[in-house]
């Protein structure tokens, strides 16, 4: 049994024919879904609106540094830093 399962990427069909009848149930429940998953998201960006981008992360648990916490790193890194930098040796 040879069937065709490739398509251009512009095909809106895939010949199904000749294939058991439940990989062609299960291939319409897979599709179904996914229509109905796009159908309920909303797409921002196609309407010129970007999404937050307040609560991105939250799964990664970071925790935002105050302000002294961020000038205190920025000290502690710029305190080894040399101001001169030594004349090149030839």
């Amino acid at each position: 049994m040879v069937t065709n399962l490739t398509t251009t990427p512009t095909a809106r069909t895939l010949d199904l024919t000749g294939l058991p009848e439940p990989v062609v149930a299960e291939v319409t429940r897979i599709v179904r879904e996914a229509r109905e998953k796009q159908a309920g998201e909303s797409t921002p960006s196609a309407e010129g609106v970007r999404p937050p981008l307040r609560g991105r992360l939250a799964h990664l648990g970071l925790k935002t540094p105050t302000l002294e916490e961020f000038e205190e790193a920025r000290r502690e890194m710029g305190a080894g830093f040399p101001r001169d930098l030594p004349e090149p040796t030839k």
